[in-house]
């Protein structure tokens, strides 16, 4: 394929999708029946895949495709539509063809060809007509609109487009005659002008460097430097921006853009979809890439507006205005990768502007001396690149296998009645899960039928989980060890940054072979479901996820002391570098493995954080205040349960409470004594252990590393238990 034709793209992030996918849709048949015309299907599949992007593979990775659709080209962009295009609704599509007008500086032809698009899906018997009215109420300019209706009643959609378009020429040859006309006569006034020019008109402004002679027109004189408290006339060219107050979302800086650049600071870029070269002027000052609005309307094919409240400002010329922002594919050469860069279109714009972040991910610039940037704004950044790590359900690699013990017998449960109120959620989160991929439906025989537990969200919507306790008692466990929070906790010793990153859906990203899968169907009034992820609740699951993980972060954990404890993996770093490095490399990691985090659940560059009951800090480790506020608040146990319950608690808190054996002995006491006879008596004794043991945390403990140095171990014994110190 020639590699100069431009290749689809779709934004997943525009606003308007749906339409982005019909564009996205012809253009793969135009290449698909054009440059790819004599290739395989796997190959079309292959292309279709690298120009979908990165979010859009990792969406095609929840898609259950049938066999007889696999590298089927017409097949995948269906795919697609279907996720993309939910079923139309004609009421709708008519309210927004009522509301469709002309935007400002939208030609009259882009503002035809969106008003058949939109009607294309309203299900109009009379579409031309409907077309053609909406056309003479929309547009911006009184005069064509006056010109249509003296047509009356016969005027036909196609005659209304003619006289539009006849209309608009006129008017552009029009202006052209009035330009060259405006520019004869200014170029007669500069040649007499210069004759009589004062050498002062020349100057820049001594205060503020713009083209100002007279200190008393400098808009910037008398008014506050942003983020400094001194005047600007006391500062020479310090061309920084002047604050005024507004209402915008945004404030954002850039340099004038009126005057023609230097040469050196011209840069010629390739834009991808239009298949044509801008020079565009360099600005490192500038905070936002700019595009003139009359570019933008000469550009082919169009790139979709997307609204924006905020706000430019220039150093003199005061805030410009902005009608809305789009996205350019760019390229500077041609063995590079095309990237995508957000412009804002601007009226008063003469020529196209890119600012420092843009010139230097096309590699135009280079900083030499570039000051180090804070800690938190490295960690956006890799959050930014790695954006896609945190969308979606993983998928890692390989198959799992779940191993039945010999002689099991297996059980077909009934499907348990779900209350009316819940039947409609309960069937839309089946088809959820079933469109994630996570379950499909079965209608072969399966020994194993389970029965499914439904529970209800505080926000209304369902989770379902398999009831597997007889599936469980036949399951032949791989006993995996799993880490404690002492081994990832040692790890830490000496770092002074942390992040956790917390597995999403965790066990939905393991895959099922078909023979497990048949062990987890499950009966509903809807019909029998398998799960092709693994499903919550098997006790082999955490066995398998965790060596999953450990195989894949192996390198990491051996080199960086990543600590990984199920779904919860702890980043540390010595040093603000460290930790980011070691971050990126994580999420590197995850991107090529499958592995995606819950970026709602994570915590990024901070000197402490809670992990399993702890919080870890870069002095040493102390509990969770949630967990002591929850031991300290907790009432009085009325029966053996609750005081079993207590005592876990307290135990995983253990090391914070000095003398835990002889506080809670009496308590362990009365369980045991439960446990033999049966009984259990709550008295006076028991209430104050029970108030010690609440009242006895402590607070921080140092990290111990114990291959730093030499130990001494020191043991003790009193009447009711053991005790040891490392000192």
């Amino acid at each position: 394929m020639d590699p100069s034709t431009p290749s689809p793209f779709i934004d997943w992030n525009q606003p308007n999708l749906k339409d982005a996918s019909t564009r996205f849709s012809k253009h793969v048949e135009l290449m698909f029946s054009g440059p790819l015309n004599g290739k395989s299907n796997a190959v079309k599949c292959s292309y279709l895949l690298v120009w979908v992007g990165e979010k859009g593979r990792d969406i095609f990775s929840t898609f259950v495709v049938p066999d007889a659709s696999e590298n089927n080209p017409t097949e995948y962009p269906r795919l697609f539509k279907n996720h993309i295009e939910p079923s139309s609704n004609p009421i709708f599509e008519r309210f927004k063809f009522h509301k469709r007008n002309q935007k400002e500086f939208e030609t009259i032809e882009q503002y035809i060809t969106d008003l058949k698009l939109v009607a294309q899906n309203c299900s109009y018997s009379q579409q031309d007509e409907m077309v053609r009215d909406q056309l003479i109420f929309g547009l911006k300019n009184d005069r064509l609109r006056e010109r249509l209706l003296a047509e009356g009643g016969s005027l036909t959609l196609d005659r209304a487009v003619l006289i539009c378009r006849t209309f608009q020429e006129t008017q552009a040859q029009l202006q052209t005659m009035h330009d060259e006309a405006k520019q004869t006569i200014k170029q007669e006034v500069d040649v007499v002008g210069r004759r009589v020019t004062d050498s002062r008109a020349n100057k820049d402004c001594y205060f503020c460097g713009g083209p100002y002679s007279n200190e008393h027109r400098c808009p910037t004189r008398g008014k506050k430097m942003f983020k400094m408290s001194k005047s600007v006339h006391n500062i020479q060219h310090d061309r920084l921006m002047v604050v005024e107050d507004c209402a915008a979302t945004s404030e954002f800086f850039i340099d004038s853009i009126d005057s023609a650049a230097e040469s050196s600071t011209i840069a010629t870029i390739r834009l991808v979809e239009q298949n044509t070269r801008v020079n565009f002027k360099i600005d490192t000052g500038a905070k936002v890439n700019v595009l003139p609005s009359q570019i933008y309307s000469m550009l082919n094919p169009q790139p979709s507006m997307l609204n924006t409240s905020d706000i430019l400002t220039s150093y003199c010329d005061g805030k410009l205005k902005v009608l809305e922002t789009c996205n350019l594919k760019l390229q500077r050469k041609n063995n590079q990768d095309p990237e995508v860069h957000k412009f804002y279109i601007v009226i008063t714009a003469k020529q196209p502007l890119l600012c420092k972040n843009s010139s230097v991910s096309l590699g135009l610039i280079k900083f030499l001396n570039e000051v180090t940037k804070r800690p938190d704004q490295t960690v956006d950044r890799i959050l930014s690149e790695y954006e896609d790590v945190f969308q979606g359900i993983g998928k890692l690699e390989g198959k799992c296998h779940i191993y039945l013990k010999e002689n099991c017998q297996p059980t077909v449960q009934p499907p348990k009645r779900i209350p009316i109120s819940m039947q409609d959620r309960f069937k839309a989160e089946l088809s959820r899960l079933e469109t994630l991929g996570v379950i499909e439906k079965v209608s072969k025989p399966t020994e194993w039928v389970n029965s499914i537990i439904i529970v209800e969200k505080p926000d209304g919507s369902l989770r379902l989980c398999l009831d597997p306790r007889n599936l469980n008692k036949c399951i032949k466990r791989p006993h995996h060890p799993i880490p404690i929070f002492d081994d990832v906790a040692i790890k830490c010793a000496n770092s002074k940054k942390f992040s956790k990153l917390d597995a999403r859906h965790g066990y939905w990203s393991m895959e099922l072979d078909d023979e497990s899968a048949n062990l987890t169907a499950f009966n509903t009034a809807f019909g029998r479901f398998r799960f092709r992820r693994y499903p919550f609740g098997l006790n082999c699951a955490q066995d398998d996820f965790q060596r999953k993980m450990e195989e894949i972060f192996v390198e990491l954990i051996e080199t960086a002391g990543l600590g990984l404890l199920i779904d919860d993996i702890v980043v540390h770093g010595a040093t603000d570098e460290e930790h980011d490095s070691n971050l990126e490399k994580t999420l590197q990691v995850a991107r090529e493995k499958g592995v995606r985090f819950n970026r709602e659940k994570c915590i990024f560059g901070k000197t402490e954080i809670p992990y399993f009951g702890h919080i870890l800090t870069s002095e040493g480790i102390k509990p969770d205040p949630n967990k002591i506020l929850a031991i300290r608040q907790m009432p009085k146990p009325k029966g053996p349960e609750e005081l079993q319950s207590l005592l876990g608690m307290v135990n995983y808190l253990g090391k914070y409470i000095p003398n835990l054996s002889t506080l809670n002995h009496p308590l362990r006491t009365l369980l045991k004594e439960h446990r033999t006879d049966g009984s259990f008596q709550w008295t006076s004794e028991h209430d104050k252990a029970f108030a010690n043991v609440k009242n006895s945390i402590c607070e921080n403990l140092k990290y111990f590393n114990p291959t730093s140095e030499d130990v001494v171990l020191k043991v003790d014994a009193s009447q009711h238990g053991l005790g040891a110190t490392l000192m």
